[in-house]
């Protein structure tokens, strides 16, 4: 594997222009994949955040976030918190300009990590995560918080038109948004743009994340899947973005399948999104960031008899993974 790697870090060489030919490119994307899929022991996981110990509920029930490891036996002293913040002491006390990335990276992983790793904050053991990449972003997490969100008709989902622009409807009404007469601890008070909206997201998340934001930005918060969509510009133009798509398919769907209902036009395009992240997170976000000079693709039929094959369960440490950088 070790001079698979070389031959593929060299670009004048010519197996690696083999190897990138179909269908050879097509064999080694299968290998590469199984080979860092197996890198971990294969599911179900004995431990969970449910106990320190095996049971029937740390193997099957997700609602606690899994863990690869068991708890450490070892009592380990901190180190000091100025031995910490070394680790982070930039070069002349200068941010070091990154001449292989942009921001657009940073926000993709901000908002795609966001659908997933979900901590419950009133029990950090569990999450409330779907553990799937199913678009949740611009969807939601419930079959309820969808029916919101969607216009029902023609497949599409709400939005509004902002200088012959399409953009999600605001979540509140930008009339009738005064912080002098708010009352954040009665929801039913808060100036929905719909009244459906009260019922989008839990509203002591909301008033966790909005208390305190100035007045005029509340009256342009965009209705989003999660409660978080309005927490950085990059999040929301990835939302915004996604939406547009999503209706935009609609659109080719209705024209090439005129008997379809709205209901058949929004699954379809649900479905195709959802195949559309894939390739994106597989073909540009993984791609970006590997060492591994190999353009890895979306493949069928790559995973269904691989021992790794299993429902997803997120856990701790790819949890800690993301939140550490």
């Amino acid at each position: 594997m070790k001079i698979l790697f070389r031959i593929l870090a060299n670009p004048k060489s010519i197996l690696r222009w083999l190897i990138l030919l179909k269908p050879s490119r097509y064999f080694w994307n299968r290998v590469l994949i199984n080979r860092f899929a197996s890198k971990a022991p294969p599911r179900p996981r004995p431990f969970s955040l449910r106990s320190e110990y095996t049971s029937w509920e740390s193997l099957t029930d997700r609602k606690y976030t899994g863990r690869h490891l068991p708890e450490d036996s070892v009592d380990r002293i901190l180190p000091e918190l100025s031995e910490v913040v070394d680790l982070w002491k930039r070069e002349k006390n200068r941010e070091i300009p990154s001449t292989e990335t942009s921001m657009l990276f940073a926000h993709l992983a901000q908002w795609f990590t966001d659908s997933f790793l979900r901590t419950d904050l009133s029990d950090r053991r569990k999450n409330l995560s779907n553990h799937e990449i199913d678009f949740c972003q611009l969807y939601g997490m419930s079959r309820q918080q969808t029916d919101i969100i969607r216009s029902k008709c023609d497949g599409k989902l709400r939005s509004q038109m902002i200088k012959e622009e399409e953009y999600p409807p605001f979540l509140f009404d930008p009339e009738k948004v005064d912080m002098s007469t708010w009352n954040w601890d009665d929801p039913s008070s808060w100036p929905w743009s719909d009244s459906k909206f009260e019922g989008l997201h839990d509203s002591q998340s909301l008033k966790f994340i909005f208390q305190g934001i100035p007045e005029d930005r509340l009256r342009k918060v965009f209705v989003s899947g999660l409660e978080h969509g309005n927490s950085s510009v990059g999040y929301m133009i990835l939302n915004i973005v996604s939406l547009r798509e999503h209706n935009r398919i609609c659109e080719v769907l209705k024209a090439a399948n005129p008997s379809w209902d709205d209901e058949r036009l929004f699954q379809t395009a649900r479905n195709t999104m959802i195949v559309l992240l894939l390739n994106v997170v597989l073909g540009d976000y993984i791609n970006h960031i590997t060492p591994l000079k190999f353009p890895f693709f979306v493949q069928t039929g790559v995973a269904e008899k691989e021992s790794w094959y299993r429902t997803n369960w997120i856990t701790l440490e790819f949890n800690l993974l993301y939140r550490w950088h």
